[in-house]
């Protein structure tokens, strides 16, 4: 009676427990193997980016001057009037419009922390100058050099075998020819430019296959050529190396710059390859998204210093108080903000304004 309603769990014939072997299981032996597949063992924090070491350097937030000179222009045909931190907002959300000045910090013994390097041309930097030298030579060097293939004989004489690419599969010659270390430098330079040439030479792997030399003895019929723009006919035809070379000697010292300091956009500074400075110019742009007060007095100062002439006739009327206050003429030089610019409560994208 003091048992009823309970379920007995007892085994129906008694006894002990069948082993697990009996009942025709097999308990495998447990092996612990890696994460990767690669023979490492498993770390739950090796796939954590690690962060490098911070940029020795104070980084100030600016508007870009061609973006400012953009939403001036609107505010003067312009209507409505804008807050200020909304205005410094648009600027933010857009990495083209923010300009960073980065100044290396002083050592005790008045050294720079760092020199900074950058491109004339399009305001590439970094810490290293190799890095600017390789930009340069990849971006800029058909700016000055036309490129065009031309048709020569097949490669002559017997050869056993052929170097490949594993990554991509592409034949890169025998390693005994004179174009095999400038197919090489050219595999790295438009195919895996984030790989130094040393680990990209761990991937080729040398094939002994008569059918896969012969391919290669047909594709190498074509060959580019360089030549100087605007030298005409008959001018002199450059391996990539040469044209590098004459680059390097009679242009590139004009086009590498070492500022003080460092003039970049926020955009072009997260996608340069050093790492510090990438962090530098994300943090910069996280702090004043979050409190917006460089750019706002950035922004206060330039437009009080700029002459404003707010259109006098609206083309809609409206009742509201930002309507009336953006029909008032403002003073043409005044050292405050202009009221018309900082009372406004609407948002600047219901203008379809774009920079």
């Amino acid at each position: 009676t003091l048992n009823a309603g309970k379920r007995d769990f007892a085994r129906p014939g008694g006894g002990a427990r069948p082993d697990f072997k009996s009942r025709g299981g097999d308990r495998k032996t447990f092996v612990k193997k890696p994460a990767d597949g690669r023979g490492r063992p498993f770390d739950r924090f090796s796939r954590v980016q690690e962060r490098p070491r911070p940029l020795e350097a104070e980084v100030k937030i600016l508007p870009e001057t061609q973006a400012l000179g953009t939403i001036i222009r609107k505010l003067q045909q312009d209507f409505h009037a804008y807050k200020l931190k909304d205005l410094a907002c648009f600027f933010l959300d857009n990495p083209q419009s923010v300009l960073l000045k980065v100044t290396p910090a002083r050592r005790p013994d008045g050294s720079a922390a760092f020199a900074p390097c950058q491109c004339k041309a399009c305001s590439f930097a970094s810490t290293d100058e190799n890095d600017v030298i390789a930009h340069i030579l990849s971006a800029h060097l058909g700016d000055y050099y036309d490129a065009r293939e031309i048709e020569v004989e097949p490669p002559k004489g017997n050869f056993n075998c052929v170097a490949r690419c594993s990554l991509s599969g592409v034949l890169l010659g025998p390693p005994n020819v004179h174009e095999f270390n400038s197919a090489v430098k050219e595999m790295v330079r438009t195919r895996f430019p984030d790989m130094g040439e040393d680990r990209y030479r761990s991937h080729i792997e040398m094939v002994r296959d008569p059918e896969l030399i012969e391919q290669w003895r047909q594709s190498a019929v074509k060959k580019t050529v360089y030549t100087a723009k605007g030298a005409g006919e008959g001018a002199v035809e450059l391996s990539r190396e040469q044209a590098e070379s004459e680059f390097r000697r009679t242009i590139l010292p004009s086009l590498v710059d070492h500022p003080k300091n460092l003039m970049i956009t926020a955009a072009m500074a997260m996608v340069s390859p050093c790492k510090p400075l990438q962090w530098a110019a994300k943090d910069a742009l996280e702090r004043e998204r979050r409190a917006p007060y460089n750019m706002c007095f950035a922004l206060r100062f330039i437009t009080a210093s700029s002459s404003f002439s707010a259109p006098t006739t609206p083309a809609v009327r409206s009742s509201s108080p930002a309507s009336s206050i953006a029909s008032s003429t403002p003073p043409t030089r005044s050292p405050n903000l202009p009221r018309w610019l900082r009372s406004s409560k609407r948002i600047l994208a219901a203008t379809g304004m774009k920079f």
